[in-house]
């Protein structure tokens, strides 16, 4: 059974964002933890908490300070190669779902022509030289399947009672 969705906003009650923040720390802490012996990197954490004037810092304050430093030697083109902020999480995040919805797009045009196609055959006002080659008549063929596919499962669930005859 999955989580529910955790609202994501300043907790009210003080002892439960303490002990909330508790458990976090110690879950990250481990994920680093495991992620560099798992991957073999180098990694570090700190976490500067309100109630304390010393942060927490994984491995410990030398092992940061080398795996900083480390990343500081680094041009600084390599340095942000894999960096990235919410703007441009949310950018690659729309580009790549832009490139989804224009490939549905292009497939849905193509369903529909074959679709109207198949319609035209159906009512008599198609005549073979419409057809232009092979693949129209094999995208015809599964448009028919899929179909006939779709037909046969809605008969399996009538008879199973488990939709009505007029529902969609």
């Amino acid at each position: 059974m999955g989580r529910k969705k955790v609202q994501l906003e300043l907790m009210a009650d003080e002892f439960a964002r303490r002990m909330t923040f508790n458990k976090r720390k110690a879950n990250l802490l481990k994920k680093v933890s495991e992620l560099s012996t798992l991957c073999g990197v180098d990694a570090c954490l700190i976490i500067y908490d309100s109630d304390n004037s010393q942060p927490v810092v994984w491995p410990s304050l030398p092992g940061a300070r080398q795996v900083l430093q480390k990343f500081n030697s680094f041009p600084k083109k390599k340095q942000r190669k894999n960096m990235m902020d919410q703007e441009c999480y949310a950018k690659r995040f729309l580009f790549k779902l832009s490139k989804r919805l224009e490939k549905e797009r292009r497939k849905n045009d193509k369903l529909l022509r074959t679709e109207q196609l198949l319609d035209s055959c159906l009512v008599a006002e198609y005549y073979f030289r419409e057809v232009s080659n092979l693949k129209d008549t094999q995208e015809l063929g599964c448009v028919l399947n899929k179909n006939i596919e779709l037909i046969s499962e809605r008969i399996k669930l009538l008879h199973r009672g488990e939709i009505l005859p007029n529902s969609q």
